[in-house]
Protein backbone atom coordinates (compact mmCIF):
# COMPACT_ATOMS: atom_id res chain seq x y z
CA UNK A 1 0.00 0.00 0.00
CA UNK A 2 1.48 3.43 -0.72
CA UNK A 3 2.07 5.88 1.96
CA UNK A 4 2.11 9.73 1.37
CA UNK A 5 2.39 12.52 3.57
CA UNK A 6 2.32 16.07 3.47
CA UNK A 7 5.52 17.94 4.14
CA UNK A 8 6.09 21.56 4.65
CA UNK A 9 9.28 22.99 3.80
CA UNK A 10 10.68 26.41 2.96
CA UNK A 11 7.11 28.04 2.98
CA UNK A 12 5.68 25.87 0.43
CA UNK A 13 3.11 22.97 1.43
CA UNK A 14 3.73 19.93 -0.76
CA UNK A 15 1.74 17.03 -1.62
CA UNK A 16 1.77 14.62 -3.89
CA UNK A 17 -0.54 12.10 -5.54
CA UNK A 18 -1.20 9.03 -8.54
CA UNK A 19 -2.25 11.39 -11.66
CA UNK A 20 -4.60 9.09 -12.71
CA UNK A 21 -7.87 9.72 -11.12
CA UNK A 22 -8.67 5.35 -10.53
CA UNK A 23 -5.59 5.33 -8.67
CA UNK A 24 -6.36 7.81 -6.46
CA UNK A 25 -9.87 6.55 -5.79
CA UNK A 26 -8.45 3.13 -4.90
CA UNK A 27 -7.41 2.68 -1.64
CA UNK A 28 -4.53 0.18 -2.92
CA UNK A 29 -3.35 1.30 -6.19
CA UNK A 30 -0.75 -1.71 -7.92
CA UNK A 31 1.74 -0.44 -9.66
CA UNK A 32 3.67 -3.01 -12.17
CA UNK A 33 7.69 -3.17 -13.21
CA UNK A 34 7.35 -2.15 -17.08
CA UNK A 35 4.61 0.52 -15.95
CA UNK A 36 4.61 4.16 -16.47
CA UNK A 37 2.58 5.95 -13.86
CA UNK A 38 2.19 9.71 -13.25
CA UNK A 39 2.43 11.83 -10.37
CA UNK A 40 0.91 15.02 -9.14
CA UNK A 41 2.67 17.47 -7.41
CA UNK A 42 0.42 19.92 -5.39
CA UNK A 43 2.26 23.08 -4.07
CA UNK A 44 0.55 26.01 -2.34
CA UNK A 45 2.75 28.90 -0.94
CA UNK A 46 2.26 29.60 2.90
CA UNK A 47 0.71 32.86 4.12
CA UNK A 48 3.23 34.60 6.03
CA UNK A 49 6.40 32.33 5.84
CA UNK A 50 9.40 33.61 4.09
CA UNK A 51 11.05 31.56 1.33
CA UNK A 52 14.33 31.85 0.13
CA UNK A 53 13.47 28.76 -2.05
CA UNK A 54 13.82 29.54 -5.82
CA UNK A 55 13.29 25.91 -6.86
CA UNK A 56 12.34 22.57 -5.77
CA UNK A 57 13.82 19.39 -6.20
CA UNK A 58 12.41 16.27 -6.38
CA UNK A 59 13.74 12.90 -6.97
CA UNK A 60 12.23 9.68 -8.46
CA UNK A 61 14.18 6.79 -6.39
CA UNK A 62 14.61 3.29 -7.40
CA UNK A 63 15.58 0.66 -5.29
CA UNK A 64 18.74 2.08 -3.71
CA UNK A 65 20.90 3.33 -6.34
CA UNK A 66 18.96 4.94 -9.56
CA UNK A 67 17.77 8.30 -9.21
CA UNK A 68 15.56 10.55 -11.47
CA UNK A 69 15.96 13.96 -10.78
CA UNK A 70 12.69 17.01 -11.64
CA UNK A 71 12.93 20.78 -10.91
CA UNK A 72 10.68 23.40 -10.85
CA UNK A 73 11.16 27.17 -10.34
CA UNK A 74 9.21 28.53 -7.49
CA UNK A 75 10.62 31.83 -7.42
CA UNK A 76 7.28 33.73 -8.78
CA UNK A 77 5.24 31.94 -6.38
CA UNK A 78 3.20 34.45 -4.37
CA UNK A 79 1.44 34.19 -0.59
CA UNK A 80 -1.50 31.68 -1.12
CA UNK A 81 -0.83 30.82 -4.57
CA UNK A 82 -1.73 27.32 -5.33
CA UNK A 83 -0.18 25.15 -8.64
CA UNK A 84 -0.43 21.90 -9.79
CA UNK A 85 2.80 20.09 -11.67
CA UNK A 86 2.75 16.74 -12.96
CA UNK A 87 5.69 14.42 -13.33
CA UNK A 88 4.34 12.09 -16.73
CA UNK A 89 5.50 8.17 -16.94
CA UNK A 90 7.98 7.82 -15.11
CA UNK A 91 9.55 4.02 -16.26
CA UNK A 92 8.95 1.46 -13.84
CA UNK A 93 11.99 -0.83 -14.35
CA UNK A 94 13.55 -2.09 -10.83
CA UNK A 95 11.19 -3.93 -8.41
CA UNK A 96 11.40 -3.25 -5.18
CA UNK A 97 10.76 0.06 -2.88
CA UNK A 98 10.25 3.41 -4.96
CA UNK A 99 9.93 7.01 -3.52
CA UNK A 100 9.07 10.24 -4.78
CA UNK A 101 11.18 12.66 -2.46
CA UNK A 102 11.89 16.24 -2.07
CA UNK A 103 15.59 17.09 -1.66
CA UNK A 104 16.28 19.25 1.12
CA UNK A 105 19.70 20.04 0.98
CA UNK A 106 23.06 19.06 2.34
CA UNK A 107 21.76 15.55 2.05
CA UNK A 108 18.49 15.85 3.59
CA UNK A 109 15.68 14.18 1.72
CA UNK A 110 11.91 14.44 2.71
CA UNK A 111 9.99 11.49 1.40
CA UNK A 112 6.66 12.43 0.32
CA UNK A 113 5.02 9.32 -1.69
CA UNK A 114 6.17 5.49 -1.32
CA UNK A 115 4.83 2.70 -3.36
CA UNK A 116 5.86 -0.79 -4.13
CA UNK A 117 6.57 -2.21 -7.41
CA UNK A 118 5.85 -5.45 -8.18
CA UNK A 119 7.28 -7.70 -10.99
CA UNK A 120 5.27 -8.02 -14.02
CA UNK A 121 4.58 -11.80 -13.24
CA UNK A 122 2.59 -10.82 -10.60
CA UNK A 123 -0.54 -9.69 -12.34
CA UNK A 124 -0.49 -12.39 -14.42
CA UNK A 125 -1.07 -14.45 -10.98
CA UNK A 126 -3.20 -11.73 -9.68
CA UNK A 127 -5.47 -12.39 -12.92
CA UNK A 128 -5.71 -15.79 -12.74
CA UNK A 129 -6.78 -15.49 -9.27
CA UNK A 130 -9.81 -13.57 -10.19
CA UNK A 131 -10.75 -15.64 -12.83
CA UNK A 132 -10.48 -18.82 -10.88
CA UNK A 133 -12.19 -16.86 -7.94
CA UNK A 134 -14.98 -16.12 -10.14
CA UNK A 135 -15.26 -19.21 -11.56
CA UNK A 136 -15.06 -21.46 -8.25
CA UNK A 137 -17.74 -19.07 -6.43
CA UNK A 138 -20.19 -19.44 -9.86
CA UNK A 139 -19.77 -23.17 -9.56
CA UNK A 140 -20.46 -23.48 -5.96
CA UNK A 141 -23.44 -21.02 -6.15
CA UNK A 142 -24.81 -23.46 -8.98
CA UNK A 143 -24.04 -26.71 -6.88
CA UNK A 144 -25.82 -25.57 -4.44
CA UNK A 145 -28.56 -24.07 -6.29
CA UNK A 146 -29.57 -27.22 -7.71
CA UNK A 147 -29.06 -29.56 -4.75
Amino acid sequence: MPGSQTVDYEGFRIRVRPAFWLRRWTRWPLYFQGGSPSFQIQLARLPGEASAAERLVFEVGFGSTAFREIAFDVSDFEAGEQRRHTIGEVFLSYTGDTCLRLRAGSGEFHEIYVFYVSPETALVFLLLNVVFGVAFTTVVALALRFL
